[in-house]
């Protein structure tokens, strides 16, 4: 059990060992016991049915008075990146960094925070959270109460603001779930952000009343977060909610911004809908854009890199594609194809009622699809040549402990072991050795058979499996097939070479322990020689070895300047987060801070 307090430096707060056995099962588990309730009951049809904006628009927002927000997401992991982060965040401006406008000036602190989900690791139960979300965002909000110049904005814990009008000088934060604060049916993701209104989260102002939001801001421009769930779709009241913005004020001249917790265009064109019934995403974008507002931008976390991309229209305006899920999380790979393949747009325009309008956006399956009009790729991040290093690095991922260092006496050094990466070596070991049992019939009284006998054509098949799936990509299944069969061979090959060295050297007795040590070791490098083959060589299986691998570095969040000249977004990132063996206090704001893209949509 980790130890909390605000005295844990966020070093000591480790990033989330994913091939753990207990993160595996903890993750798992309460993903499957979501998804069998969700089936029962879909808690989003709970919420109000009204969906009340969060109206900022008479804010200030002047070419000398711009209106700022930010956008983070996926954030809560490992410690130093979520608080480096969260200072990225707080800080009262960007000052001594590279993190500045097109006129050399440091970009300054926001007003509104929108939080696009999976704010905390692995489940995102009520300890997930307090461990590795509200405390770090603390701490890096003590550490941005210490420098000059912070104070423009309120960050209050008061009870007394629930039901209140919003205050011009109020920190407003709102937020939308991931799939990762589904885990628990986003019960703890509602206790800080859906009618809650007191300050829990960095003492601001949470005002939403559902998992998903509408933002109201200057110069008619608006920003609209939706919720899938865990089930890839919005559900129906949701839906009508949104519908109904369209008598409020989002219509014809309305610039829109519509926060999606996945990027559902690196997926294939049509999202897995069935023929004739496209999902209610789909049919919203529709709606929208024959109400005349325009969807400038699409903008999701998720993926935990940032991808940009960008198309002109036929009316010569022009919409964006953005990934920027590098808030805390491990980074995913960007070389991989559903990241570099070209993202088409189709609308459906036909005769008939809501069902035959709706506009897709995803990669094409086929040449007709290939004709549709493409976006044109921007800046990834990190690049491909810091992408397929980190995918290589997978290699050796899993003999990797992943600790924070801090670990009292020998009990606390086999705890971090178990939960860390090398935690799964023990389990592969004693899987082989069960199959090794079952295929040769190994026991103190039976001598060494070399031909394996009938028994052991499932666990072998299992095998096969379970390693095919270790490296699949279903956007190149045939690649995937063939890594995932040639790493099962390699799997089954070390256990029958093992089982004739280990048995025939040493006998049964002392054989066991020794087979199922070598198998460990074995099990774990031809694991991660898969993995870094698939993702390092091939663009494959981007989830699975950037997991293994876990880098804490290209870490960052997007601020977002609106004006006279329109939405400009700075996308900001960290290169190398440093390690903070202390709680900060007055150190430095990162200096390594820097714009890696920007980009303006104009009105």
């Amino acid at each position: 059990m980790p130890r909390f307090g605000q005295d844990v430096p966020p070093h000591a707060r480790r990033p989330v060992a994913w091939y753990a056995p207990a993160t595996l099962w903890q993750a798992a588990r309460k993903l499957l016991a979501a998804e069998q309730f969700a089936t029962h009951l879909d808690r989003r049809e709970t919420f109000p049915s009204d969906l009340r904006p969060v109206d900022l628009s008479a804010d200030p927002c002047s070419p000398a008075a711009p209106f700022w927000f930010d956008f983070a997401s996926d954030t809560g992991d490992g410690g130093d990146a979520t608080v480096a982060v969260a200072q990225g965040l707080l800080a009262p401006s960007m000052a001594g960094t590279q993190a500045q406008d097109e006129r050399g000036q440091p970009l300054p602190q926001v007003r509104l925070l929108v939080l696009g989900g999976d704010l905390a690791y692995p489940g995102s139960g009520r300890l997930d959270y307090q461990y590795r979300f509200i405390e770090p965002l603390d701490q890096a909000l003590r550490w941005a109460q210490r420098r000059a110049g912070f104070g423009r904005w309120r960050h209050a814990v008061d009870a007394a603001r629930e039901g209140t009008p919003i205050a011009a000088d109020d920190k407003v934060v709102v937020a939308i779930p991931q799939n990762h604060d589904w885990a628990v049916s986003a019960s703890t993701f509602c206790r800080y952000f859906v009618n809650t209104d007191a300050g829990a989260v960095l003492g601001a102002r949470t005002p939403q009343r559902q998992t998903w939001f509408a933002l109201k801001l200057p110069r008619n421009w608006w920003v609209l977060g939706l919720d899938f769930a865990l089930e890839g779709d919005l559900d129906r009241p949701q839906y009508e909610g949104f519908k109904a913005l369209l008598n409020q004020g989002l219509g014809a001249g309305s610039q829109v911004v519509l926060v999606y917790p996945e990027p559902y265009w690196t997926r294939p064109l049509g999202d897995h809908a069935p023929e004739g019934y496209p999902k209610r995403y789909q049919r919203l974008e529709a709606r929208l854009l024959a109400a005349g507002a325009r969807i400038r931008l699409r903008l999701a976390g998720d993926l935990h890199h940032v991808a940009h991309e960008q198309l002109t229209l036929p009316d010569g305006s022009d919409t964006h594609l953005l990934v920027a899920g590098h808030g805390g999380a491990f980074t995913h790979a960007t070389h991989t194809q559903e990241v570099r393949g070209r993202k088409v747009l189709r609308a459906v325009s036909g005769p008939g009622d809501e069902l035959a309008q709706h506009v897709e956006i995803g990669l094409p399956r086929n040449r007709n699809e290939a004709a549709l009009p493409a976006f044109e790729p921007g800046v990834r991040y990190p690049d491909e040549v810091a992408s397929r290093r980190l995918g290589w690095r997978a290699w050796a991922a899993a003999f990797r402990a992943r600790g924070s260092g801090m670990a009292q006496g020998w009990r606390g050094w086999w705890a971090e072991q178990w939960d860390s990466n090398r935690g799964l070596l023990p389990v592969l070991g004693g899987l082989v050795g069960l199959l090794t049992w079952f295929g040769w019939g190994i026991h103190p009284q039976v001598d060494l058979s070399r031909v394996p006998s009938p028994s052991a054509v499932l666990p072998a098949l299992a095998v096969l499996v379970a390693c095919a799936a270790a490296v699949w990509d279903p956007l190149a299944p045939r690649r995937a097939l063939l890594l995932g069969a040639g790493h099962g061979l390699a799997q089954l090959s070390a256990a029958w070479g093992w089982t004739l060295l280990c048995f025939n050297t040493l006998g049964p007795w002392l054989g066991w322990p020794a087979f199922v040590l070598a198998s460990a070791l074995s099990g774990g490098l031809l694991l991660g020689l898969a993995l870094a083959l698939a993702c390092g060589g091939l663009g494959l299986a981007s989830n699975a070895a950037s997991g293994l691998v876990a880098h804490e570095g290209h870490k960052g969040f997007v601020r977002f300047r609106l004006d006279d000249a329109g939405l400009t977004a700075f996308v900001l990132g960290l290169d190398e987060v440093p390690a903070q063996t202390a709680v900060p206090t007055d150190a430095p704001l990162p200096s390594g801070w820097r714009v890696v893209t920007r980009f303006t949509l104009r009105d």
